[in-house]
């Protein structure tokens, strides 16, 4: 009896396995290579998910490269990574103390060139002053050696005076005006200085330049 129901119990395990396999190969059959696995169930209604795993690098869509007009030693640095700065907004200070005496040296430039152009000024000036005072030496000497050789030569006309003393006249006069002439031509120098006096212009007008430059730096 015992042998029976234990024949029983056996039979009875063996088709239980032998249904869950057929079950199993019900759920996953598939019919033909290559064909995709699908499982029966029960149609419910529910959210459909798609995922996608990769593995990369994040790119940014916009990269900006920020850069100052001048390089230097950064004394201040007011923003970080990934922080959100808007525009006109200081994000680094530059150290002020090389800009600060740039501004110096540019000062004290236009300062020396300013001084030069004034010295050039007083000079041709000083030098016009010269020649209008040799012309009016000059002039006023050939004036009145210009009345003595007048007079020289009528007395001499009339044998009053001596050929040496009408010959010592007219010498005199002649140098007063070859003088004259001289001192006249001396003006073209002052058209030299006044080259000297366009070029000290000009380096003043560079020596502002450079301290506006500066300054805009500093």
């Amino acid at each position: 009896m015992k042998k029976k129901r234990y024949i029983i119990i056996m039979g009875c395990l063996l088709v239980l396995i032998v249904g869950s396999f057929w079950v199993r190969s019900q759920l996953f059959a598939v019919k033909e290579p290559g064909q995709i696995p699908f499982q029966l169930a029960e149609v419910k209604k529910g959210e459909i998910y798609s995922r996608v795993s990769t593995t990369g690098s994040v790119n940014p869509v916009l990269s900006v490269t920020v850069s100052t007009q001048e390089s230097g030693t950064i004394r201040e640095l007011r923003v970080d990574v990934n922080m959100q700065v808007k525009k006109g907004e200081i994000i680094a200070k530059l150290d002020q103390d090389l800009f600060r005496a740039e501004v110096l040296q540019a000062e004290a430039k236009l300062a020396d060139a300013h001084a030069n152009l004034a010295k050039e000024r007083a000079g041709v000036q000083m030098q016009k002053d010269r020649i209008a005072a040799a012309i009016d030496e000059s002039q006023a000497s050939f004036g009145k050696l210009g009345e003595e050789y007048k007079r020289s030569k009528k007395l001499f006309k009339r044998d009053l005076i001596s050929r040496y003393e009408f010959d010592s006249v007219k010498a005199e006069w002649e140098m007063a005006a070859s003088r004259l002439k001289d001192s006249s031509a001396r003006i073209d120098e002052t058209k030299v200085k006044q080259s000297a006096i366009m070029s000290a212009r000009a380096k003043v007008k560079i020596a502002e330049a450079e301290l506006e430059l500066t300054e805009v730096k500093f």
